[in-house]
């Protein structure tokens, strides 16, 4: 029912969200280590929140023990990387050391994503979608470059 009422919401969301990231992209051309700690901070925080989001539905919804604990290590991974990004973005004075950390944080998270994946399909024998399988293996090959 309370979904019903945000979809009429949906065109004023999308009107905020472009108007955020408007502004957001004029203060990253203002002032490029301002906007660099806040996609660090942001990028940290909503990990965070992404992990704390999933965590009881996928408790829920996955079959097996061993399923839970590999996501759930997953998931512990991803909430490190966030913690991690806030804590060096609030901690570290030469945002060049952060920014040049930031594609590796990106790439650990990637490859663990594609290879919890892999590992469920081929070693747990969850039922996989094609295109989940495929995006989990371009995931591992563009985080491992």
């Amino acid at each position: 029912m309370a979904l019903k009422g945000l979809k009429k919401f949906k065109w004023l969301y999308l009107w905020i969200v472009g108007a955020a990231l408007a502004v957001f992209s004029v203060v990253m051309f203002l002032n490029p280590e301002f906007g660099n700690n806040i996609v660090f901070y942001l990028s940290g925080a909503l990990l965070i929140i992404f992990v704390i989001i999933r965590f009881v539905p996928l408790i829920n919804t996955t079959r097996g023990k061993w399923a839970i604990v590999v996501n759930a290590i997953e998931m512990f991974v991803n909430f490190v990387v966030g913690v991690l990004m806030i804590i060096l973005t609030a901690r570290v004075e030469d945002s060049n050391f952060i920014y040049s950390l930031f594609p590796f944080l990106l790439g650990i998270i990637l490859y663990a994503r594609g290879v919890i994946y892999l590992v469920e399909v081929v070693f747990l024998k969850t039922n996989a979608e094609k295109g989940k399988f495929l995006l989990s293996l371009i995931l591992v090959t563009v985080a491992s470059v």
